[in-house]
C-alpha cells in the first residue's frame, strides 16, 4: 500500500487511534517529494497542519507553473504561511501563455513580496532557487529576500527582450519599493551560493550580476548560456570555481567615429586558481598574452585562435578538446607534449 494512500486514508477518516502511526509516517521524505499530497494533507485540518509545519521544515521541494498574475498571487498566499517547508523552490511561466513585461515583473515583485513576508514568520530554509524566465533587476529582488544562510544553488533564466528591465519605471519602484530597498546586492549576499547557472541574452543584464560574484567565495560551479560574455566580466569570478562553462566574445568599443572595434582587453583569468574544469566558446579570438587558470585539468576551447601559447603554462591539463574554430596546427600542439 502508497505511503500517500496511507496518510490520507488514516487522516480523511479520522482514525484518532492510529494517529501515532501517522505521525511517523508524515516525518518520512515522501510526504515532502508528493507535492500535491503534501498540500492536500496541510489543508485537512489544524493539528495536521501544525504537525507538518513542524516535522517538515526545509524538506518540501515547490515547483510552480504560473498561468496569469492571479495564480501567482494565490500561490504566494501559500507561500506566505508554508515557506518554511521549502528547500528548493522553482517557479515558471507555462510555456504556452504569453504575458508582458509588466506581468512578469509584478509577478517576481509579488513572490519577492511573499519571500520577505514568509520570513517574517519563521526562519525559510530554502536551498535552492530556479525561474524561467525572470527580469535581471526583479530576479536581484528575489534573491534579496532568499536566506543567505542556506541558499546552495541558483538557476535563472533572463531570455529575449524580458532582460532589458533596466531602469524600472517610478511608478513601480514607488509600488515595490519595500521588496526592492537593497535589491542591487541580491546576489551578493548570498555568501553560502555553490551552484550558480545563468541564462542572458544582454550583457547589460549579465553585467549587474556579474559585479556581486566577488562576493561569492563558496561559488564553486558557474554555467552561463546565451550571449557570448566579456572578457571583463570574468575578472569578477572568486577564485573558488571549479567549474566553469561560458561563451566569451571580444569587447566591443565605440571609437569616435562611432563605428565598433574590438578593445585590446585580454582573456585574464589566471586568478581562478581553483578550477580544473573550463570550457569556453563564442567569437573571442584565442591570444598569446591570454592567461588561462593554472590548474586546469580539463579544457574544451571551441574560440578562434591559431596558437598554443596560452596553454603552455598548464602543467596539470589532462583532456584537452578543440573545436574546428581553433585553428592550431600540429606543430604548435606538439609543443603541449613537451
Amino acid at each position: 500500500m502508497q505511503l500517500s494512500y496511507l496518510c490520507t486514508s488514516i487522516v480523511m477518516r479520522g482514525r484518532r487511534s492510529h494517529w501515532d502511526i501517522f505521525v511517523v509516517l508524515v516525518q518520512q521524505p515522501v510526504v515532502c517529494l508528493d507535492q500535491k499530497l503534501l498540500c492536500t494533507l496541510l489543508a485537512v485540518s489544524t493539528s495536521v497542519r501544525e504537525l507538518i509545519l513542524d516535522s517538515c521544515k526545509g524538506q518540501a521541494l515547490i515547483s510552480f507553473k504560473a498561468l496569469d498574475l492571479k495564480h501567482v498571487r494565490r500561490f504566494c498566499l501559500w507561500l506566505q504561511s508554508h515557506g518554511q517547508l521549502v528547500t528548493e523552490l522553482a517557479w515558471q511561466w507555462m510555456p504556452d501563455v504569453d504575458t508582458t513585461i509588466d506581468t512578469l515583473q509584478a509577478a517576481e515583485a509579488t513572490i519577492a513580496a511573499a519571500l520577505q513576508t514568509a520570513a517574517s514568520k519563521q526562519p525559510l530554509h530554502i536551498q535552492s532557487y530556479s525561474c524561467n524566465p525572470g527580469t535581471g533587476a526583479l530576479q536581484l529582488a528575489v534573491l534579496k529576500h532568499l536566506p543567505s544562510s542556506t541558499v546552495t544553488r541558483v538557476d535563472i533564466r533572463l531570455p529575449g527582450a524580458w532582460v532589458r528591465s533596466w531602469p524600472l519605471n517610478k511608478k513601480f519602484k514607488c509600488t515595490w519599493q519595500g521588496i526592492l530597498k537593497g535589491a542591487d546586492t541580491g546576489l551578493a549576499g548570498l555568501t553560502k551560493l555553490r551552484d550558480l547557472k545563468l541564462q542572458t541574452n544582454t550583457s547589460s543584464s549579465l553585467n549587474k550580476f556579474a559585479q556581486q560574484m566577488t562576493s561569492l567565495t563558496a561559488l564553486t560551479s558557474l554555467s552561463i548560456t546565451g550571449d557570448d560574455v566579456s572578457v571583463q566580466v570574468l575578472k569578477h569570478l572568486p577564485s573558488s570555481v571549479v567549474v566553469l562553462d561560458t561563451p566569451i566574445s571580444e569587447d566591443i568599443t565605440a571609437d569616435s567615429a562611432s563605428s565598433k572595434s574590438r578593445s585590446s582587453a585580454h582573456l585574464t583569468i589566471s586568478h581562478l586558481t581553483a578550477l580544473t574544469k573550463l570550457t569556453i566558446y563564442g567569437t573571442y579570438t584565442i591570444g598569446p598574452k591570454d592567461k588561462l587558470p593554472p590548474h586546469t585539468v580539463d579544457l574544451q576551447l571551441s574560440c578562434w585562435g591559431a596558437t598554443v601559447q596560452p596553454l603552455l603554462s598548464l602543467r596539470k591539463l589532462e583532456r584537452l578538446e578543440l573545436k574546428s574554430s581553433c585553428m592550431l596546427q600540429s606543430a604548435e600542439l606538439k609543443q603541449l607534449s613537451g
